[in-house]
């Protein structure tokens, strides 16, 4: 073979080599932000073809799961198993699109679920969703919660989803004041104001939680991934 074959072969190998390299991996991250001193703080995660167990921090999110291509069923099981037909009807589950690349289960509880007493909500932060920097913020008050966030203000209804700007353009400290409308009417009342880490290179969730008090609950996690090297 002469130099000019072993060339053309080298690069046909690179190029098949390349077409069985994987696509950009799809992640998942746990999230049980209301979890009890009596709640699961573990299970297993079934994604149709592992079952894996895993951690449901309260505190902050999970360690990054990779979960396969297509559209899949995520459920979770107090048992280990192998394959789906051991799955019971009972086991909380949700269906993940194919389009969705990037997401985050967010864990709430379900006292009427004998088996796990837990409910699974899929939030879709794919890039296209939300972006490095930004956050996604939920409502699950009836109240409107109105803050001002660095450089960036926010206004979100009861039971509404919004993306926040970066509070700044970079990294560093930002004023984090929030007040909130009583079912959404009336004079804001003010909730907290807090000093807060902003980091453009991470994703971040924001929820407004029901506190069982008279003010709601702000909570704030950022999704910090280690560089790969």
């Amino acid at each position: 073979m002469n130099h000019s074959s072993r060339k053309r072969l080298v690069i046909l190998l690179c190029l098949i080599s390349a077409s069985w390299l994987p696509a950009d991996a799809r992640t998942c991250r746990l999230i049980y932000p209301e979890r009890t001193h009596t709640a699961p703080k573990t299970a297993y995660l079934f994604d149709g073809f592992k079952s894996r167990n895993v951690m449901l921090p309260n505190m902050n999110f999970s360690e990054v799961i990779d979960l396969p291509d297509g559209e899949i069923t995520l459920a979770m099981t107090v048992d280990k198993i192998t394959d789906s037909t051991r799955l019971s009807a009972t086991s909380p589950q949700v269906k993940v699109p194919e389009a969705v690349k990037d997401l985050y289960i967010l864990i709430r509880t379900d006292a009427e679920n004998k088996e796990l007493p837990l409910l699974m909500e899929l939030i879709d932060v794919s890039d296209g969703q939300l972006k490095a920097g930004q956050t996604l913020w939920r409502n699950f008050t009836n109240d409107r919660i109105i803050a001002k966030l660095g450089d960036a203000d926010l206004s979100l209804d009861s039971s509404a989803s919004r993306v926040s700007e970066a509070p700044a353009p970079k990294p560093g400290h930002f004023n984090a004041t929030f007040s909130y409308q009583l079912a959404g009417e009336g004079e804001p009342r003010p909730i907290t104001e807090q000093s807060w880490w902003h980091d453009d290179k991470s994703k971040h969730l924001g929820l407004v939680l029901n506190s069982g008090g008279k003010l709601p609950k702000i909570l704030y996690f950022r999704d910090f991934r280690t560089p790969a090297e």
